[in-house]
């Protein structure tokens, strides 16, 4: 799997180190933090509240939602894991099972969670693909921000990104499912006519 190059991989991508990319991979970093995550879902909730938006508080919801499972999932499995940062030099297969210290909760990263759970409901919520590319866009330059940063191995950054899309892409569905069964409904009325019974399937849209 991945973990075979994430060594190979994580040289290459600190060998190149510069001015411009140190300034440039900030923007990713700060898109996967906590105060991204808990205040993009917030400013949507409460532009929803404010101009009375019930699309924008169901994304709110949504990015809530989803950010609180992807979150706990990955949570738990750092805690499980146990793997070794890169600048811990343990190298990347060390792993300290049921470990909390930071310097051994590398896998999943936690920064591409957020970053990929945001921009998945996001997308999903938009629906337009100019859009998509945009923040799918800013998703991987946080990926690419934690492997430069010398925090995460790529395999973290893969694993972080697979959950973050998994809850987004959950969450969204299930609400698209929802709106579904509410727009469309149907009723078998029984009818009674000229001492004949009969049945009328009322559809409601």
């Amino acid at each position: 799997g991945l973990m075979t190059v994430d060594k190979e991989v994580n040289q290459e991508v600190i060998k190149n180190n510069n001015n411009f990319q140190d300034g440039f991979t900030k923007i990713g970093k700060y898109y996967g933090e906590g105060y991204a995550m808990a205040g993009i879902p917030l400013i949507v909730y409460g532009s929803g509240l404010i101009f009375n938006s019930k699309s924008f508080r169901t994304t709110g919801r949504l990015l809530i939602e989803s950010l609180a499972a992807a979150g706990l999932t990955t949570s738990l499995l750092k805690i499980l894991i146990g793997r070794s940062r890169p600048y811990a030099n343990d190298g990347e297969y060390k792993f300290n099972f049921f470990e909390t210290k930071n310097i051994k909760n590398s896998l999943p990263s936690g920064h591409s969670t957020v970053a990929f759970t945001i921009s998945t409901v996001l997308s999903e919520r938009i629906d337009n693909i100019y859009a998509s590319i945009g923040l799918y866009s800013l998703a991987t330059l946080t990926a690419y921000q934690r492997v430069y940063s010398n925090n995460h191995w790529l395999s973290d950054t893969f694993l972080g990104a697979a959950i973050g899309i998994t809850a987004g892409k959950f969450f969204s569905d299930l609400e698209e499912e929802r709106n579904s069964r509410n727009r469309i409904s149907f009723q078998i009325m029984p009818t009674l006519n000229s001492g004949n019974i009969g049945f009328n399937l009322v559809l409601h849209f």
